[in-house]
């Protein structure tokens, strides 16, 4: 056990026979501190210390074992173009625009939940961008990551569970 968790997570956890609440679970605020993180393009992290802190905050099992995945910008385009081509608000568009949209995507976004294979994806060059931004020293760093890969997590917890992608 974490020190400090329990206190934090009592407070999170729905009460017993109560509906989950998958809208509000969150890891904010929280330390987590994954194993080592993939050092190179589409490697695994090992996320084995941050799930049973969501399961517990969250109130319950994954179904299926997470996966993160780090992936370099340029990775990213053709998943996010995946994305997009299987977005039924996107159905019939030019596939010139899904192209332009994905690397436009590319460019911002830091972490998701893939729709078509569940996988959470961080995107290197992106995650480094905001810790330039952010001027985030050292050790901070990994609390950054921690909490991208946390926030992605939730929402696979909150999708294996409560649907949010349908």
């Amino acid at each position: 056990r974490m020190a400090g968790m329990r206190s934090v997570a009592s407070r999170s956890l729905p009460q017993p026979g109560g509906r989950r609440d998958c809208a509000r679970q969150s890891c904010r605020g929280r330390t987590l501190v994954p194993g080592r993180a993939g050092t190179s393009s589409g490697e695994s992290a090992e996320i084995t210390r941050i799930v049973p802190v969501i399961e517990e905050i969250c109130g319950g099992k994954y179904l299926k074992q997470p996966e993160v995945k780090i992936i370099d910008r340029a990775d990213s385009v053709a998943i996010f173009k995946k994305e997009l081509e299987t977005d039924p608000g996107f159905e019939g568009a030019d596939p010139e625009y899904l192209l332009d949209a994905a690397e436009d995507a590319s460019r911002v976004i830091t972490g998701k939940v893939s729709k078509v294979d569940g996988v959470v994806y961080i995107v290197r060059q992106n995650l480094e961008k905001k810790v330039k931004e952010r001027k985030i020293p050292g050790d901070d760093r990994l609390k950054l990551f921690d909490y991208y890969v946390c926030h992605e997590l939730v929402h696979v917890w909150q999708e294996q569970h409560c649907g949010i992608f349908k």
